[in-house]
């Protein structure tokens, strides 16, 4: 399965119309609670603002990086999600991610 977060539109600042960071949905947590097992790969690319700027063509010789992290959905769910409520989960999960997002983006 393979899931691309929708969100705010990026400039080429790479923050949002108002100025904000991108941030992490928590839906993402409903996933891995549901799916329980099995493997995760996270990329992160940073964004794509240098290449596909709001109301502009695409800059298609732009050089795009990448980053891959591969989790186990069942240990990532046991050390987020131990002993918490739902809320707590997605929390701690949209903290996690976005700790890793600042981490692997730089």
């Amino acid at each position: 399965m393979v899931m691309a977060p929708g969100g705010r539109m990026m400039r080429e600042s790479g923050l949002d119309v108002t100025g904000r960071q991108m941030s992490i949905r928590g839906g993402i947590a409903d996933v891995l609670q549901a799916l329980g097992s099995g493997g995760m790969l996270i990329a992160y690319s940073g964004g794509l603002h240098h290449v596909q700027v709001p109301g502009r063509w695409p800059r298609v010789f732009k050089t795009v990086r990448l980053r891959l992290e591969r989790l186990d959905i069942g240990a990532y769910v046991k050390a987020l999600g131990e002993g918490r409520d739902l809320d707590a989960f997605k929390r701690a999960v949209k903290d996690d991610l976005q700790r890793r997002r600042d981490l692997y983006c730089s």
